[in-house]
Protein backbone atom coordinates (compact mmCIF):
# COMPACT_ATOMS: atom_id res chain seq x y z
CA UNK A 1 0.00 0.00 0.00
CA UNK A 2 1.24 3.57 -0.94
CA UNK A 3 1.45 6.46 1.66
CA UNK A 4 0.22 9.85 0.92
CA UNK A 5 1.45 12.63 2.79
CA UNK A 6 -1.92 15.33 3.56
CA UNK A 7 -1.33 18.74 4.31
CA UNK A 8 -3.85 21.19 5.44
CA UNK A 9 -5.09 24.97 6.12
CA UNK A 10 -6.51 24.51 9.49
CA UNK A 11 -10.27 25.75 9.56
CA UNK A 12 -13.91 24.48 8.56
CA UNK A 13 -13.58 24.55 5.00
CA UNK A 14 -10.25 22.82 4.63
CA UNK A 15 -12.10 20.39 7.37
CA UNK A 16 -14.61 19.21 4.66
CA UNK A 17 -11.73 19.26 1.86
CA UNK A 18 -9.60 17.32 3.78
CA UNK A 19 -12.40 14.04 4.50
CA UNK A 20 -13.03 14.33 0.83
CA UNK A 21 -9.76 14.50 -0.36
CA UNK A 22 -8.63 11.25 2.38
CA UNK A 23 -11.41 8.95 1.72
CA UNK A 24 -10.61 9.46 -2.26
CA UNK A 25 -7.33 8.17 -1.91
CA UNK A 26 -8.24 5.76 0.95
CA UNK A 27 -10.59 3.94 -1.49
CA UNK A 28 -8.05 3.76 -3.85
CA UNK A 29 -5.76 1.55 -1.58
CA UNK A 30 -3.32 4.69 -0.30
CA UNK A 31 -2.94 5.45 3.73
CA UNK A 32 -2.99 8.31 4.79
CA UNK A 33 0.76 9.54 7.02
CA UNK A 34 -0.38 11.92 10.12
CA UNK A 35 3.37 12.17 10.36
CA UNK A 36 5.57 13.20 7.24
CA UNK A 37 6.76 10.14 5.54
CA UNK A 38 9.88 10.58 3.41
CA UNK A 39 9.16 7.30 1.37
CA UNK A 40 5.48 8.64 0.48
CA UNK A 41 4.22 9.00 -3.26
CA UNK A 42 2.69 12.20 -3.25
CA UNK A 43 2.81 15.14 -1.03
CA UNK A 44 -1.01 16.55 -1.18
CA UNK A 45 -1.56 20.16 0.27
CA UNK A 46 -5.07 21.42 0.83
CA UNK A 47 -5.36 24.94 1.21
CA UNK A 48 -3.89 28.23 -0.23
CA UNK A 49 -0.71 29.84 -1.44
CA UNK A 50 0.81 30.30 2.24
CA UNK A 51 -0.48 26.49 3.16
CA UNK A 52 1.31 25.45 0.08
CA UNK A 53 4.85 26.59 0.95
CA UNK A 54 4.61 25.74 4.50
CA UNK A 55 4.46 22.64 3.64
CA UNK A 56 7.10 22.37 0.67
CA UNK A 57 9.67 24.59 3.65
CA UNK A 58 8.78 21.74 6.41
CA UNK A 59 9.61 19.06 4.52
CA UNK A 60 12.62 20.69 3.69
CA UNK A 61 11.85 20.70 -0.13
CA UNK A 62 11.15 16.70 -0.78
CA UNK A 63 11.61 15.69 -3.96
CA UNK A 64 8.05 13.76 -3.75
CA UNK A 65 5.47 15.17 -5.44
CA UNK A 66 3.32 18.21 -4.74
CA UNK A 67 -0.13 18.15 -5.75
CA UNK A 68 -1.92 21.78 -4.16
CA UNK A 69 -5.86 22.08 -3.94
CA UNK A 70 -6.94 25.36 -3.77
Amino acid sequence: METINLFRKPGMESDVVHERVQRFFQDRDYTISRLYDEHAKYNVVIGGDGTFLRAVHSTSFSSIPFLGIN
